[in-house]
């Protein structure tokens, strides 16, 4: 029998030992099909609860975040409709579909339904206690549009992210589960989703199937969510491949096993016999094969008739080779002889090149250093020249500014004492403030206060420039003031006027290009004490008036400034306009230089500008006038950083209820 007909013969039989094999894995994988599918039920019900409860946090963490947000309290305690269209943008964003917002008192001020609902509607009666009581809530509700998802929490400021102060207000957000939302589930989920308000019997079905319930804000069931996997056993079959594979690797590995015995003795074991004869080089044995019938037999036969051909062919090419090789051998003396008198010469030339260059290059760099010496000898008796009399000068200049210093310093006590002092201020105006930063070690800006029978003077100025030239104008502006309103005069408008007048004179100011363009920008109040009328006249300096109406409304006055300083002007003829108004209980007053709205900011490189100032006055007036002086110079400070202060900086507050120990109203 040839050895072909034996490899069939075994692979006949290694096939028969698969299909029983098969059958065998068959009766195995059916029983475990049932305890597959149970464990499969489970494992879906489990993902699915994790995938609806990860939609249910992420809507509670955005409202969450909208609710704990510093203009939000704000706008829950003055409603800007403007506002929230532009910053609430939960609608857009996120595909929510309602939105209500209520304030501390439970009162509806702003509420949104997009176009899928076109009537509004309220929520139910005590959630927001619910909602008051836990800070934050999320339930299902049946409205006519479908079934929504809701979520809301109570409103804080942005720092209370634990939620410890009182709420503000609710913020509260719908999303109707419509058509989209549920086949955007499904594509998530890969699964048929319905919604039934009474489960159904499904031991029938022939999918692997359940209900999740939805649970409203009593956490009563609402509806359920069905659930079905169309393709049940695809984890099954899944785990049957992966058997499958196991068996047919193990099925593979007795067909290579049984291979492996048949090609070893039909196959292997006649190759290496006759492969050790060749190794060798000792045809002999295989005279015994020469005799098989098979294929291997004619190998031998042809192997050792090879054999007796190569000796005959060996034989000649010794005699050859022989010959060949003597000849090569003194080829290759001679060429390598003539390559090394070659590289020799060339390597001698190279080196001569070389040695000149080098010799020139020596020479010219000697000349350039002995050149270079000398400059270098020169340069060091000039700088120690140099050197002397910048010492001298600098030691000139310190001394000089030593003594600049302490004048400057002694200035500052005079201008001390010239200036009202705080104590004087506060006896008079007991809840007021004044913010008094100079640039340098003296200010241009000034402050001033005078009590004359039944009126109270107080004003706030910037004088041109600042440092030295400004602290002298401040002297002069203050002495001058006194001076009008020892003359009785009772009419702020006229103060400015005739201050305008005696400031030109002791200026001697005549209009000519050359002259100095000096004046005061300043702003001036008279408080009447019987009547409690307030006057006030402005040079270049508005006067704020900040009060609570009687609906807890906030209302802002501006009394606007003349548009021109107190000095030389085209307008000098023109009369500053005088304005009234009648001031009520806690009132507060505000009047400041041009320095804080001035000032740059060291990280963005803007201004602080007067709209930043005046906002800060109607976020705190109703503090105390000692806080409101902190926070204005902690949130001047803070927006100047490191930065060099522009100009000399100047705040005054007054409120209006006490004049000393008298109650105004």
């Amino acid at each position: 029998m040839k050895t072909q007909s034996k490899i069939f013969i075994a692979f006949i039989a290694t096939f028969a030992i698969a299909i029983a094999g098969l059958f065998i894995f068959r009766a195995i994988t059916d029983k475990q099909n049932k305890e597959l599918t149970n464990l499969l039920q489970t494992s879906e019900q489990q993902t699915i609860g994790a995938v609806l409860l990860s939609k249910t946090d992420f809507w509670q963490k955005l409202v969450k975040d909208y609710s704990c947000f510093d203009d939000m309290v704000t706008f829950v305690n003055k409603p800007d409709t403007t506002w929230a269209k532009e910053t609430i943008t939960l609608m857009q964003s996120f595909k929510m579909q309602a939105l209500w917002i209520y304030n501390a008192r439970r009162q509806i001020i702003y509420n949104k339904f997009d176009t899928s609902i076109n009537q509004p509607f309220s929520l139910p009666d005590g959630i927001l206690d619910t909602l008051f009581a836990k800070h934050s809530i999320s339930f299902f509700m049946q409205t006519k549009f479908g079934l929504m998802e809701v979520t809301g929490s109570t409103i804080h400021p942005s720092n209370d992210i634990n939620r410890k102060t009182t709420p503000a207000g609710f913020f509260i957000a719908g999303k109707l589960w419509n058509i989209n939302y549920l086949n955007n589930l499904k594509l998530i989920l890969n699964k048929t989703i319905e919604l039934e308000k009474i489960p159904k019997d499904s031991t029938q079905l022939s999918s692997i199937n359940f209900y999740y319930p939805l649970f409203d804000w009593q956490h009563k069931t609402i509806t359920y969510i069905f659930i079905k996997n169309d393709d049940p056993y695809f984890a099954i079959i899944k785990h049957i491949n992966n058997t499958s594979i196991l068996f047919i690797i193990i099925l593979t590995l007795i067909i290579i096993f049984i291979s492996y015995i048949t090609f070893q003795r039909l196959v292997i074991s006649p190759l290496n016999f006759i492969a050790n004869s060749l190794i060798d080089e000792d045809i002999s044995h295989l005279d015994k094969m020469t005799s098989n019938p098979d294929e291997f037999g004619e190998i031998a036969r042809l192997i050792i008739e090879f054999f007796e051909q190569n000796e005959n062919l060996q034989n000649e090419i010794t005699v050859r080779t022989s010959a060949e090789s003597g000849l090569k051998e003194l080829n290759a003396v001679l060429i390598q002889q003539k390559e090394e008198v070659r590289s020799q010469r060339d390597s001698l030339e190279v080196q001569a090149t070389e040695l000149s260059m080098q010799n020139e290059e020596i020479s010219t760099q000697r000349d350039a250093l002995e050149m270079i010496n000398s400059e270098l000898m020169q340069q060091k008796e000039e700088t120690l020249t140099q050197n002397e009399e910048l010492k001298i000068q600098r030691d000139l200049i310190t001394e000089k500014n030593t003594k600049i210093i302490a004048s400057i310093q002694y200035a500052q006590k005079i201008q001390a004492a010239v200036l009202p002092s705080q104590e004087l201020f506060e006896d008079i105006f007991p809840d007021s403030f004044i913010l008094y930063i100079p640039k340098d070690i003296i200010s241009g800006d000034f402050y001033w206060i005078k009590q004359s029978g039944s009126y109270i003077y107080f004003a706030g100025a910037d004088c041109t420039g600042h440092g030295v030239p400004g602290a002298l104008m401040s002297m002069l502006g203050i002495t001058l003031l006194n001076e009008i309103i020892i003359n009785q005069e009772t009419v702020a408008s006229e103060v400015l006027n005739s201050l305008r007048t005696r400031i030109i004179k002791s200026l001697q100011q005549t209009g000519r290009a050359s002259e100095a363009k000096d004046g005061i920008d300043i702003a001036i109040g008279i408080f009447n004490l019987e009547t409690r009328v307030l006057q006030y006249a402005g040079a270049n300096n508005s006067l704020y008036i900040l009060r609570k109406k009687d609906n807890d409304e906030t209302e802002f006055i501006e009394l606007e400034a003349d548009k021109m300083p107190v000095g030389l002007h085209p307008n000098k003829n023109v009369s500053f306009k005088n304005n009234e108004i009648q001031l009520l209980k806690n009132d507060c007053v505000y009047i400041f230089s041009d320095g804080i709205a001035d000032q740059f900011s060291r990280a963005t490189g803007r201004k602080f500008h007067q709209r930043r100032l005046k906002d800060f006055f109607i976020s705190n007036f109703t503090k105390s006038m000692v806080e409101q002086k902190m926070l204005l110079e902690d949130s001047f400070l803070d927006w100047k950083g490191d930065s060099q202060q522009i100009d000399d900086v100047l705040a005054m507050g007054i409120r209006f209820a006490r004049i000393g120990d008298i109650d105004l109203f």
